[in-house]
């Protein structure tokens, strides 16, 4: 597998989306169930989740339409440091990012 072109889609919540945007969270703490590796590529694409109380649907939930795509330049894998096997800590360089129609995808990547 050639890690320049690997690149992972992973939904990402509001806050969490909104610090990657600023630039205050440059990271990603992920269960490493995609053989995640240094060199892959993330597209994360803010997702709100659906919210229904008392049986009654609040919101729908789905893309906002916002999204990064980010290279992960460092990897911590899990069973060390409090971290559970299984699991890893990302160190991201953001390459781009924008927004669309929520309904469409993002542009493809320029590999």
């Amino acid at each position: 597998m050639d890690h320049a072109t690997t690149e992972h889609e992973i939904k990402t919540w509001p806050p969490f989306f909104q610090a990657r945007l600023d630039g205050r969270k440059l990271f990603e703490v992920r269960q490493n169930d995609r053989g995640y590796a240094v060199g892959h590529r993330l597209l994360e694409r803010e997702y709100v989740r659906p919210d229904a109380r008392n049986g009654k649907i609040i919101t729908t939930g789905g893309y906002t339409g916002r999204w990064i795509r980010s290279r992960i330049t460092y990897m911590m894998e899990g069973g060390r440091f409090g971290l559970a096997r299984g699991w890893c800590v990302m160190a991201l360089e953001n390459i781009a990012m924008g927004e669309h129609h929520p309904q469409s995808a993002p542009p493809r990547s320029k590999l």
